[in-house]
């Protein structure tokens, strides 16, 4: 496929679909790194509070609780890409 640059017209309109699909991969990847973050701060939020003073049977559940949360949840696009802001800038 030739392109050619030299007409302003075809020149505004690439450069308008290449922001376009910049923005949409943006949307994309937002949410996927906001699930990344507030997944990771779940393990945060279960040790910081008071799990000393509960049951045994809530601190086994906190605990369990805790060990599924030290991976974060990851949004995917069929496992093979990972939509998170750290990928959108590469």
């Amino acid at each position: 496929i030739l392109v050619n640059l030299n007409n302003p017209l075809e020149l505004s309109r690439y450069i308008m679909i290449f922001i376009g699909l910049m923005m949409h991969m943006f949307y994309v990847s937002y949410p996927g790194q906001q699930l990344i973050d507030r997944s990771s701060g779940i393990f945060n939020d279960a040790y910081n509070n008071e799990w000393y003073e509960c049951s045994i049977k809530s601190q086994r559940l906190l605990a369990f609780m805790m060990l599924r949360c030290t991976k974060p949840c990851e949004l995917t696009a069929g496992g093979i890409y990972t939509m998170n802001l750290e990928n959108f800038g590469s």
